[in-house]
């Protein structure tokens, strides 16, 4: 499979299943083809930017992923003595090799079978490791026939392949971990990876995401509204919106509806929207329009998505580190509170006060 660098093609994407829908969207990973195989070809592009951009972040993120050791660059060893009775070098530039086969399954449709026959791929590379990606980790039973199959093959083979699993959710994750806040174009482009493991619906992590967006100038009005103003763009789907100023998200509320909508002095023209639109939404969305022009000097009236929000809730979720955000970052809220499942959206607020980042 070939592995290709850069931006995306432009669409006129179709709605999605929220009814959301951007225009003339520039992505990093491509859209079309047969399911599986763009899927598996998007992940590979996105390891293949990691390692170009920093070869040691990339065997970092590796040994997270794989839970091992993987020596992935070079290394550079001076007088070291030869086996046998060579002399002695000045220097010598080692890699080791490593082999991993990936195995991509959308669906719950494992095969032990075919993950025995990916087997044969190995040779004679010094680590080997069997990666299953999916959406969700298959159950146990199967993941302890496996590694017996494995075992299996290990012994009669003289083999040393190690099988592991892992999800799109979890390989994020460890993705985002070896990037730091100034690594902007990595960001970014881990951001678009994120997206469009949402569009093919290969996260769980939408009920639990809060989408946090700079909020400086408009934060009276967004908090007075409770909602959220923007051109459209795209965006993963989340369930919370978060406002952040002064390096810190200083409110929190769940998203009730998003409408795309246009006021044309007289009424509101709805062109899109996640839920049926209420009388009170359209009410709060005329009511801010002639407040951002008033207080910022911004034309909403017109190209804008509407973020509505049950009730913005105070909080106070700082940010340490010393970079401030490029206008927009997910957080998934289970691991930030280290829940399986959560709260009232007020005590989430609450929690949050005690949280950094």
């Amino acid at each position: 499979m070939i592995v290709r660098t850069g931006v995306g093609n432009r669409r006129d994407s179709p709605p999605d299943k929220n009814g959301e829908q951007t225009l003339n969207s520039a992505h990093y990973f491509q859209r079309y083809s047969q399911r599986e195989n763009v899927v598996t070809n998007n992940t590979l592009l996105l390891f293949s930017r990691l390692y170009t951009h920093n070869p040691y972040s990339f065997e970092a993120f590796l040994n997270e992923c794989l839970d091992d050791s993987l020596d992935v660059g070079v290394s550079f060893v001076q007088q070291k003595r030869s086996a046998g009775k060579g002399g002695i070098p000045d220097g010598l530039i080692i890699q080791n090799s490593f082999k991993v086969v990936i195995e991509t399954k959308l669906y719950q449709n494992y095969d032990r079978k075919q993950l025995e026959r990916h087997l044969s791929a190995f040779e004679d590379e010094n680590q080997k490791v069997l990666l299953l990606l999916s959406p969700s980790r298959p159950q146990s039973d199967f993941i302890k026939k496996v590694e017996k199959d494995v075992r299996k093959f290990n012994k009669t083979q003289r083999q040393n392949v190690r099988f592991v699993s892992t999800t799109f959710e979890t390989l994020i994750a460890h993705f985002e971990n070896t990037l730091s806040d100034f690594d902007f174009q990595m960001n970014e482009l881990v951001e678009d990876f994120k997206a469009f493991c949402q569009e093919e619906e290969l996260l769980p992590t939408a009920p639990y995401l809060m989408r946090v967006r700079t909020a400086g100038r408009s934060l009276p009005e967004n908090l007075e509204s409770n909602l959220y103003y923007e051109t459209e763009q795209t965006v993963q789907q989340h369930q919370y919106m978060g406002l952040y100023s002064e390096k810190s998200v200083k409110a929190i509320g769940k998203i009730e509806n998003i409408i795309t909508a246009d006021f044309d002095g007289t009424k509101l023209i709805i062109h899109k929207s996640l839920f049926s639109v209420t009388e009170s939404q359209k009410s709060r969305i005329i009511g801010v329009i002639p407040r951002a022009l008033e207080n910022n000097d911004w034309d909403i009236a017109t190209e804008h998505v509407f973020y509505l929000v049950e009730k913005f809730h105070p909080t106070d979720f700082k940010k340490l580190t010393k970079y401030p955000i490029q206008k927009t970052k997910y957080f998934d809220l289970r691991r930030v509170l280290n829940l399986t499942e959560l709260p009232e959206v007020e005590e989430i607020a609450e929690m949050l006060r005690t949280k950094d980042w």
